[in-house]
């Protein structure tokens, strides 16, 4: 069962996913002056509407007894925060960056299709995949050089903790140490996300911890009190702060008012 504090997080949670859809419908204009400003704002309500869909399922995995499942949509949710900040820091030039990398990985696919077309069972000899095909191949010759590696959008040896530490290098006076968060919930978020070895504690527990040959046990309740607070503290954060700028590229003061106040009441949070 979690303990208090959890349960104290997850109704903060269920605020902010109210607030979230609130924000949503009170976008009623996408325009502006500039097409780059066009894309900056769509992309800042992309990560609006993923990260809500994110959240309410963080919260169900939480009241359905699966706090490290939670972990997986938490950690989605920190990484939205940490690459729409990293935008915004240059908006005009990473927001096309962004957008155009589809390009990118529409060749990709494209590749790995006519790589295992047989094995798919995909005729690549249509005339409607060779028309599609040469669409493609187009387009991805006229941003390709802007992706030196053309597996990741940012840029050769971008990760996200490049991101991050960029992201906190510009925002010194931010309440949230945000290399910290990575460099530690960010850790213990991937263990569960990439199956390392150490989430096997959390399965298999060991008769004796002095005497492994005594055998092993599996544990019926793969669970850690601590995942709660962690996923859930790390959704809150990262999705309020999502929130929190969409209120200012749309302009929207009355909402940002409960943003701020929600996100104020979070960081107090334990």
């Amino acid at each position: 069962m979690p303990d208090r504090d959890s349960i104290k997080l997850f109704n903060y949670c269920s605020e902010s996913l109210k607030l979230g859809s609130v924000v949503v419908t009170s976008i009623n204009d996408l325009t502006a002056k500039s097409f780059n400003k066009i894309i900056y704002r769509l992309i800042n309500l992309y990560f609006l509407c993923k990260s809500n869909n994110e959240m309410k399922a963080t919260l169900i995995l939480c009241k359905a007894g699966l706090p490290e499942q939670s972990l997986i949509q938490a950690r989605s949710i920190f990484e939205m925060f940490i690459t729409l900040a990293y935008i915004c820091l240059k908006h005009s030039t990473r927001s096309k960056l962004f957008v155009n990398y589809c390009y990118v990985h529409k060749w990709i696919e494209k590749e790995m299709f006519k790589k295992y077309h047989k094995e798919l069972r995909i005729s690549i000899n249509t005339k409607k995949f060779q028309n599609h095909s040469k669409t493609i191949d187009k387009n991805y010759l006229e941003v390709s050089r802007l992706y030196p590696d053309r597996f990741t959008w940012a840029g050769k040896r971008i990760s996200l903790k490049k991101m991050a530490e960029d992201v906190a290098r510009r925002r010194k006076k931010s309440k949230f140490n945000i290399v910290m968060w990575y460099e530690v919930l960010y850790d213990v978020m991937s263990v569960t996300a990439h199956n390392k070895p150490t989430s096997m504690l959390d399965y298999i527990d060991l008769i004796d911890p002095n005497d492994m040959k005594k055998g092993f046990q599996i544990n019926k309740t793969p669970m850690k009190e601590q995942y709660y607070r962690y996923g859930l503290g790390a959704a809150l954060i990262s999705h309020l702060s999502i929130l929190h700028h969409a209120c200012d590229i749309f302009n929207l003061k009355a909402q940002k008012k409960a943003v701020k106040r929600l996100l104020t009441i979070a960081s107090k949070a334990k």
